[in-house]
């Protein structure tokens, strides 16, 4: 009898899993559309863009997760009329050059791809986006060894020197394969367009790239009609030829220099109360002790002491807890610097903000605007244990994961893109200068350099206000504009963007009242007066320009 229901209850289970793993192959083969990944570079300073391409099989709604490492990036696309899409997925830099995508439709199914890079952070130089292959990379390459001969290179190159410059650390990249977002592309980075690769860029390229000129960014161009139409953008490329690939070289130098993190603990919260820990713990070694036993001699019951020592352990703790939080507090605690370059020609600001917290408990998520980039200043062994990290831009931007830990000192950077139409304007009065504060906020110290390089100088101008400029030291000699207290808390491009306009004629630079773009993350104690930095190029009414 055994034998016959074992027969009659046998033959079904192969078939009910043959079926089972046909309707499974008929799902995943079922998926909206073909999908297919790329990750150009990664940087560990910023973010690592993941190039989806998507080829829909029909109309649908796709969620896109990006994973390198622990850390991902979430986007959401709307797929319409079966048009292939190509879209950028932006993750949390890490060292990693690979990148999974899973990727999900409105009916449920899912389609999982990966990708991987072969330029790691800080390896890659040059991008060269050639299709017609008019710079002969050989020749560019043999001429790099030469005019970078004794630059440290960072990277995985970071202890050899380009007396054997290596080749990989110029590469071509098919424009497809470029970011459609500017906080893809990192500011270390420099980007060569020939005319062929410029025409064939889509309009969101084209206006990545061009924030992220603005950023700090180096866009090499290799005709003058691109340097005029990128300068319409607010982009600042450099003109470069393949005869003449100097000021690529002169690009790629500036930027091998390592930006110093200095991110310095929030003032008060580098100190732990150690007195007070030292009598509590004096204070539950007497009491849990000797105390402890007389008083329970005294009862006569010696059985309470399995009483009173579990209490006075816990009321111990509770003390350490209680000092821990009145030392330090729940609230957040914050440092900031900021520094804004105010483009009036393009209309545009790019603000750097650099923000060290201390937060008694913990922030949660960040919620930022679209066009932000944060990032966290961190070691290298703080990099491996800070744990998950997440980007979701579904709708803005949505920071998740432990950015904020607390009771932990951390910086974070960011940078922020904003059209802007506020301005400085220059007068000539007499044989010297008015100004008049448009930006919004009171100027403490403004320093301006007329065409003959002479500095001018104001304080305390109240916005609205307008004052007559004073010739500022004459025997200075001023050719550049000084360096900004702090810098090294901002980006590198920060520095990389100020001081190519420092050397320009009509550069400005003021030290403001307030920050001229708001503080992001989230709110806090400022334990200190806000440092908040404007400059850019504001040329006289009269020659021309604004």
């Amino acid at each position: 009898m055994s034998l016959h229901v074992g027969s009659s209850w046998s033959w079904p289970v192969p078939a009910l899993l043959g079926l089972y793993l046909c309707a499974a192959a008929l799902a995943a083969g079922d998926f909206s559309a073909s999908v297919n990944v790329q990750l150009p570079w990664t940087d560990a300073d910023g973010y690592a863009p993941a190039i989806v391409a998507i080829d829909p099989e029909r109309d649908a709604t796709l969620r896109l997760e990006a994973r390198c490492g622990q850390d991902s990036g979430t986007l959401r696309v709307e797929v319409q009329d079966r048009r292939p899409q190509r879209v950028t997925v932006l993750v949390p830099g890490q060292e990693y050059s690979y990148v999974n995508l899973h990727a999900t439709d409105d009916r449920g199914r899912s389609y999982d791809v990966s990708g991987s890079s072969s330029h790691q952070h800080r390896s890659l130089d040059l991008a060269l986006v050639d299709p017609d292959e008019t710079v002969k990379q050989k020749a560019l390459h043999e001429f790099l060894v030469k005019a970078l001969a004794g630059a440290a290179l960072p990277g995985r190159h970071r202890y050899s020197s380009t007396a054997g410059y290596p080749e990989d650390r110029v590469d071509r990249f098919p424009v497809e394969n470029l970011p459609d977002r500017w906080q893809g592309y990192p500011c270390w980075l420099v980007l060569w367009l020939t005319p062929a690769g410029d025409r064939a860029l889509s309009a969101a390229q084209r206006q990545a790239i061009a924030t992220w000129s603005l950023a700090g960014g180096g866009l090499i161009v290799s005709e003058n009609s691109q340097v005029t139409a990128w300068s319409r953008l607010g982009a600042r490329p450099i003109l470069a030829t393949a005869a003449d690939p100097a000021p690529v070289a002169a690009a790629i130098r500036e930027r091998l220099k390592d930006s110093p993190d200095d991110a310095p603990p929030v003032p008060g919260t580098d100190r732990v109360p150690v007195l007070a820990f030292v009598v509590i713990a004096v204070l539950f070694a007497v009491v849990v002790g000797p105390l402890n036993l007389w008083w329970v001699r005294r009862q006569g019951k010696r059985h309470l002491f399995l009483i009173t020592t579990p209490i006075i352990s816990a009321a111990t703790c509770f003390g350490l807890i209680l000092i821990s939080i009145l030392a330090e507090g729940i609230h957040v605690r914050r440092t900031v610097i900021q520094a804004v370059h105010l483009d009036q020609t393009a209309k545009r600001a790019i603000g750097w903000t650099g923000v060290s917290y201390f937060a008694g408990l913990s922030t949660g998520g960040l919620v930022l605007d679209g066009e932000d980039l944060v990032t966290a200043v961190l070691s290298d062994e703080e990099r491996r244990q800070v744990g998950q990290l997440s980007l979701d831009w579904t709708d803005g931007l949505r920071a998740d994961g432990p950015w904020i830990p607390s009771r932990t000192n951390r910086a974070l950077r960011y940078i922020q893109a904003r059209p802007d139409n506020r301005r400085l304007l220059i007068e000539p009065v007499g044989g010297g200068w008015r100004v008049t504060n448009g930006l919004g906020a009171a100027i403490d110290q403004l320093l301006w350099r007329d065409a003959a390089g002479k500095a001018w100088a104001c304080t305390a101008l109240a916005d609205g206000a307008s004052a007559t400029l004073t010739q500022d030291g004459p025997a200075r000699g001023l050719t550049r504009l000084p360096q900004l207290a702090n810098q090294g808390r901002l980006s590198q491009g920060a520095t990389l963007v100020r001081d190519a306009v420092a050397k320009e004629p009509f550069a400005y630079q003021a030290k403001l009242a307030a920050p001229l773009l708001p503080v992001p993350g989230p709110a806090g104690e400022d334990v200190a007066p806000v440092e908040s930095w404007v400059f850019g190029i504001v040329a006289p009414a009269t020659a021309g320009k604004s």
